[in-house]
């Protein structure tokens, strides 16, 4: 009878990335990609591990950008200050940055930024309040980047971007530091694995150490 423990090693996210033969790999952004939502600079691993994918690995930033949509909100609410929160122009604009200093490390690689504007008011389940959606301003009814079912953890953002590659859902690999995130990835039926853990330490490997060897001694064997 063998005895085991469980142990953890780490194996390099992009060596067990190739192994698992992933078609798209989806990043959130904001605490994922870059270490907060106003910085466009790269979060610790995230450069080590772009510089090792192959060629022609598809990735899709798909990002949850609801200030745009709160802004929207409080100018034509007469509420807030919306002064204080970004516009579509400044976000968009950081997005590409973020895109173009991925593309610079790794210009081979097909790099496409899903995000999603419209603003959803956080739920209070001890009050009874519901979460409640923001205005989408006049003319973007049809644009994807304004619907609720882009919003993560609504899995619109991530079926596009499978769409846009051509990806199946064992094909593609989500990535992200927020609850939210994780369930845009079961919503979709995609894997998941957690930031930053993913680009520091690379993906956890449990495997069981033999510490021994037990021999059970029939009772019936003569002394």
């Amino acid at each position: 009878m063998q005895l085991g423990e469980n142990t953890t090693s780490y194996q390099p996210s992009w060596e067990w990335v190739h192994a698992q033969g992933f078609d798209l790999l989806c990043f959130d952004v904001d605490g994922t990609i870059t270490p907060s939502n106003t910085s466009a600079t790269l979060a610790t691993g995230v450069k080590d591990f772009f510089s090792h994918l192959r060629a022609g690995t598809r990735i899709a930033l798909v990002t949850n950008q609801g200030g745009v949509g709160l802004r929207h909100w409080m100018e034509s609410g007469h509420f807030g200050k919306p002064d204080k929160l970004p516009d579509e122009a400044k976000v968009q604009a950081r997005l590409s940055k973020v895109r173009d200093e991925l593309l610079e490390i790794a210009p081979s690689l097909p790099i496409r930024v899903f995000v999603a504007f419209r603003y959803q008011s956080k739920a209070d389940p001890s009050s009874g309040k519901a979460a409640n959606w923001g205005p989408c301003p006049s003319g973007t009814e049809s644009d994807e980047r304004w619907s609720k079912e882009w919003r993560k953890p609504n899995p619109g953002m991530l079926q596009s971007a499978m769409e846009w590659a051509g990806a199946s859902r064992l094909g593609t690999l989500m990535v992200g530091d927020m609850q939210s995130d994780k369930d845009t990835a079961e919503a979709a039926g995609v894997i998941f694995r957690w930031a930053p853990e993913f680009f520091v330490k690379g993906v956890d490997l449990p495997q069981i150490v033999d510490v021994g060897t037990i021999v059970d001694e029939p009772s019936d064997l003569p002394p």
